[in-house]
């Protein structure tokens, strides 16, 4: 599945936050029950991932996020 939308602290879309998740613990970014809520662990999560590749550590899913997880997940 695609990462078409921009996620953040708080953001209540479960699905795409779950799918967000998922892809955090298969990259071992995430080592926590998948819960759909964008809280303080998941934007830990998004900053360490942001931190390894490169990516300015905001802890938010934003464009240049979701193209690096598109690009790993090879879902373009």
């Amino acid at each position: 599945r695609k990462f078409t939308k921009d996620l953040a602290f708080g953001s209540l879309d479960y699905r795409e936050v779950l799918n967000l998740q998922n892809a955090l613990k298969i990259k071992g970014f995430f080592d926590f029950k998948s819960t759909g809520y964008y809280g303080p662990i998941t934007y830990l999560a998004v900053k360490t991932f942001q931190k390894a590749y490169k990516i300015d550590p905001i802890g938010r899913c934003g464009p240049i996020t979701r193209a690096k997880l598109n690009e790993i997940f090879d879902l373009n």
